[in-house]
């Protein structure tokens, strides 16, 4: 079930889900629309931004009761944007200035990864 079950994450779950959407779609305009348009290359990395994207929301929609989670998801929704929205533009637009965006993303992503390893990373002392 794809539900909240802390009450604050609904409009997370609905922010991912729309998320997925896209990224789907984005994934079948790669595959159908820029097939023979782009390099092998440039393929490769559509590709990574539609897996590591649909990573994060799949991770994402995952319901679990825990302020760790509330943050990573926060991290991993800007991640995704960052990150894989770097890597379409770059190929969209053959921009590499769109590709200094994409490490600050994958740092986001990573950031969290690590607030679920250390679940008081980020908590505000009392």
């Amino acid at each position: 079930m794809l539900v909240s079950v802390d009450g604050r994450g609904d409009n997370m779950v609905r922010l991912f889900a729309c998320l997925g959407a896209v990224v789907v779609a984005l994934g079948a305009f790669g595959s159908h629309g820029l097939k023979g348009t782009i390099s092998g290359v440039e393929m490769d990395v559509w590709r990574t931004a539609v897996n590591y994207g649909l990573l994060h929301i799949v991770l994402g929609l995952i319901p679990i009761d825990s302020s760790a989670r509330h943050r990573a998801r926060v991290c991993w929704l800007i991640g995704v944007l960052l990150f894989s929205g770097s890597l379409f533009l770059l190929v969209l637009f053959h921009n590499r200035m769109f590709g200094v965006i994409t490490p600050i993303g994958g740092l986001i992503l990573m950031v969290g990864w690590a607030t679920l390893a250390v679940p008081s990373l980020g908590r505000k002392k009392l």
